[in-house]
């Protein structure tokens, strides 16, 4: 199984317990930790934000995840504010536990978690892209145990094989210079080139094209190849020069031609220098902010803020479940976890929450894995002929 990968530095210090949790605690303010237990603290002073009624320890660190991320983007400069960008990202965290923790096949270490968050404290803007946090979730299946289509089910190695049958299999990864079989992944730590396994190509070192492929090779995640010399090079810091997005590290992106933040509200703006996230460019080339409720806007543009859709040329928020929609109206807001009940012989509809692995369905778009067979969400759909 892979470590987790997460893109969150922290500007607070999160209240933890001791270093080992004891037996039947929580860490990180997953649960009671005693003192201020549960409150995130910003920059020393305490922000009365907690996190409280959570639910499961995997959905409380959920929440202090995407708090962190969030917090993170808006002082490294992806967002204008924070709280649009916690608004934005509830559809990628937290609103269900995932089957694999709930059914036992996969671990989440509450203790790690505790670790994994409070390792962001320090961490720099440039960096924000390359921090691991190992253990948080452990995949328990071994070799030939059953799994669902997610390689987090495996253990440390394996990877699930359900490219014939449903239920899959945990099976071995390729490992450094074998060939691969078809659906088979390399192991952590490598790639296919060439028809092989091959390892990321370290700073300093060549990238130029090998064997019979014509591509360049790829550089460890820190490193970008650069074009001229085809030599993988350090990804660049503030204030460097820079040509394109992949040459600046972390978080940083290529704006006019420097490594650094975007550009914020009522800054000059074009396709060279590009607006934070939460913010566009207007006709008159300066960043707006994204219109609000009740605020004009034209269909299938960037005019409403995140979390909002245009309804009849006026911004308004997704719909809740329950509240009526149509099949393409885009009312129910897909990346909030939700779906319209309505269909092409019937258009009237309401917005429902998508459902987990074997829950009943009827199309595979009500189903958060996106499949649907024999009437049940499933991880993995029975192709064995």
């Amino acid at each position: 199984m892979r470590a987790l990968l997460v893109a969150v530095p922290l500007l607070f210090v999160v209240t933890a317990c001791p270093p080992e949790c004891p037996p039947g605690a929580d860490c990180a303010c997953l649960t009671n930790c005693g003192g201020d237990a549960g409150t995130i603290i910003d920059g020393g002073v305490d922000a009365g934000l907690q996190v409280v009624d959570a639910g499961t320890g995997w959905e409380r660190y959920c929440a202090l995840h995407r708090r962190a991320y969030c917090t993170a983007l808006e002082r490294c400069g992806r967002f204008a504010s924070e709280q649009v960008c916690e608004a934005s990202l509830t559809q990628f965290d937290c609103g269900q536990t995932p089957p694999g923790i709930g059914d036992g096949r996969v671990r989440f270490d509450q203790a790690a978690a505790a670790a994994c968050l409070t390792q962001f404290e320090t961490i720099a803007c440039g960096a924000l892209d390359f921090v691991q946090c190992p253990g948080v979730l452990t995949g328990l299946g071994q070799a030939d145990a059953q799994c669902f289509g997610n390689d987090d089910e495996c253990a440390t190695g394996l990877y699930c094989d359900a490219s014939m049958t449903c239920p899959g299999k945990c099976k071995a990864s390729a490992v450094l210079n074998a060939t691969p079989a078809p659906g088979q992944p390399c192991a952590a730590g490598t790639y296919v080139y060439d028809g092989k396994c091959a390892a990321f190509v370290a700073v300093g070192s060549s990238c130029a094209p090998a064997g019979t492929d014509p591509n360049d090779r790829e550089c460890v995640s820190s490193a970008f190849c650069e074009e001229t010399g085809k030599i993988c090079t350090a990804k660049k810091n503030a204030g460097e020069t820079c040509t394109s997005y992949f040459e600046c590290s972390g978080v940083l992106q290529c704006n006019g031609g420097r490594c650094g933040q975007l550009t914020s509200l009522n800054q000059a703006c074009d396709d060279t220098s590009l607006c934070k996230s939460d913010l566009r460019c207007g006709d008159a080339g300066v960043c707006l902010s994204r219109g609000g409720a009740g605020a004009p806007c034209a269909i299938e543009t960037d005019e409403c803020t995140l979390q909002f859709f245009c309804d009849n040329g006026s911004c308004a928020p997704y719909r809740a479940v329950g509240e009526p929609c149509t099949l393409t109206g885009g009312e129910c807001g897909i990346a909030n976890g939700q779906y319209c009940t309505a269909t092409f012989t019937s258009d009237g509809g309401v917005c429902a929450k998508v459902k987990a692995p074997g829950e009943p369905c009827s199309d595979s778009f009500e189903c958060m894995t996106g499949l649907c067979a024999g009437g049940q969400c499933v991880g993995c759909i029975d192709s064995t002929p």
